[in-house]
């Protein structure tokens, strides 16, 4: 059954995630649910988790995804992969916002054009494990997207009706327990 599948991949992927993940802190009492993977179920290089209700468009709602900059290669050892990285997921996040909004917001065209993606983008402050982290962002009305860098990796949202001041990422110890629920409508 296609279904059966689909569920191993997940917890395949999400077992196998060779790299830290992130998501909302404590302070968020709502849904957590696993929202994806890019790359092999064995070889996971970008992982979802998200947060809210799905269903309701006045309802708060963020996808916080975690991509590794660095990538094994085989009989090469680790090297940074960060550029081709960092530009999937900047491109993936302007895409999220376009299809939430329909805008495309005033830092669009160097987000494709430029050798910097996020160079017009505006600049936020997050809370990542305590510590406040800078972030680029772009927002069109209550909702925004933003990338940052922790430590070896690279850490996207998408939010809706969350004040950035209001969000804290932390590194989720065991990324397993979003598997329980399945965000869909209840």
């Amino acid at each position: 059954m296609l279904t059966a599948r689909m569920e191993g991949q997940k917890h395949n992927a999400v077992a196998h995630c060779p790299f830290p993940v992130y998501g909302l802190d404590h302070t968020w009492t709502g849904r957590r649910w696993f929202g994806g993977f890019v790359g092999l179920e064995d070889s996971v290089s970008q992982l979802t988790l998200s947060h809210g209700d799905v269903d309701d468009p006045g309802a708060p709602r963020a996808r916080v995804s975690t991509r590794s900059t660095t990538e094994a290669k085989p009989n090469r050892g680790m090297n940074r992969s960060e550029s081709r990285g960092k530009r999937f997921m900047v491109h993936s996040l302007v895409r999220h916002l376009w299809n939430e909004t329909g805008v495309y917001p005033g830092g669009k065209p160097s987000t494709f054009q430029s050798e910097d993606p996020t160079g017009r983008w505006g600049k936020i402050s997050l809370r990542v494990d305590g510590e406040s982290t800078e972030f680029s962002s772009l927002q069109v009305g209550a909702t925004w997207i933003a990338l940052g860098e922790v430590g070896d990796a690279l850490v996207g949202l998408e939010a809706r009706n969350f004040d950035p001041a209001e969000i804290g990422l932390v590194r989720i110890a065991n990324p397993m327990v979003y598997l329980q629920d399945d965000g869909r409508r209840r």
